[in-house]
């Protein structure tokens, strides 16, 4: 089988490496270029796959060539869309908050043992009929990976602050509400904090939070300095904290 005939075209998205190809219902992702961390991502994989997450592709097989890492085979999830491309979809609300519990589930049980996303970005999760997806788990963070991996970009409080490469529990948190909230209002709230700061992202908040105490609590989630899943606060008060 000529893989080349089924490559996907991922141009336009941030990739942290490998090569995409979908055959029937499942992806292989290749690594026949030379990876950085290879080593890494062989060990991040077999855990992903050993640790059963909810909400993820599952890890059908570890591929190998000449007895070394070459990359693994998953789940193809039929149907789906990136958060990226849902934005501006119109679906229902109810299916969006669903959506969101599932990748903070992925995300929550992650931290639980000590391992941080670290590269979040809105192409990384998949919606389809009311359902949440995380994908691209190749370079996870342990103890020890601080800065190894790439990330699509780095948080910044504000424009003068300083930024660390550091990814932990609560930049994890915060990466992934900008990507939440942007799916859920239909506005890129991530390009803005790539550009600018989480300042001009609360400030671009206020236009579609107009309770004072609703917005505070989501603001409480882009706070650097605390740990504030955005799935406990957004389903508060009878799931209404947030409103369109």
């Amino acid at each position: 089988m000529n893989l080349e005939n089924y490559r996907l075209n991922t141009n336009n998205i941030h990739n942290n490496g490998g090569t995409l190809y979908r055959y029937k219902n499942v992806l292989y992702k290749l690594y026949d270029e030379f990876p950085y961390f290879i080593e890494e991502k062989e060990r991040n994989i077999k855990l992903v796959k050993n640790l059963k997450l909810y909400h993820i592709p599952k890890i059908l097989k570890i591929i190998k060539k000449r007895k070394e890492f070459n990359g693994y085979i998953m789940e193809y999830i039929s149907n789906s869309i990136t958060f990226r491309q849902a934005m501006y979809e119109k679906i229902p609300k109810e299916k969006k908050i669903s959506a969101i519990k599932d990748v903070y589930i992925t995300l929550k049980q992650l931290h639980s043992f000590n391992i941080c996303i670290g590269d979040i970005h809105m192409d990384n999760f998949l919606y389809v009929d009311g359902k949440g997806y995380t994908i691209d788990l190749d370079e996870i963070r342990l103890k020890g990976d601080e800065f190894k991996f790439r990330e699509c970009y780095i948080l910044k409080e504000n424009k003068n602050s300083m930024i660390s490469k550091k990814a932990t529990p609560i930049t994890d948190n915060i990466k992934l509400a900008i990507v939440c909230l942007s799916f859920y209002y239909g506005v890129d709230l991530e390009t803005i904090a790539v550009n600018e700061s989480l300042t001009e992202v609360k400030e671009k908040l206020k236009e579609f939070i107009s309770n004072p105490e609703e917005l505070k609590k989501i603001s409480r989630v882009l706070d650097m300095n605390n740990l504030n899943y955005l799935d406990d606060v957004m389903f508060l008060e009878k799931e209404k904290v947030l409103k369109k």
